[in-house]
């Protein structure tokens, strides 16, 4: 399952402060901030859909669609 994984200067602070204070991160793990979003995929294409209708007839690739684009 993916996961949404969002990065605030919070964040990594207790990841790096973590780092300062001796405790091992593994290269797999995972800072989640938010849960994931089941409905992401299907509402990102939807949005990737709706931009491609607006300037067609051009192409154009559509990897992410949000705030954090």
């Amino acid at each position: 399952m993916a996961s949404m994984v969002m990065w605030s200067s919070s964040t990594r602070s207790r990841v790096f402060g973590s780092a300062m204070r001796g405790e091992k991160m593994a290269a797999h793990d995972t800072v989640r901030i938010v849960a994931h979003d089941e409905e992401w995929a299907a509402r990102c294409a939807g949005e990737a859909e709706a931009i491609r209708a607006v300037i067609a007839p051009a192409r154009a690739f559509i990897d992410h669609v949000g705030s954090t684009a």
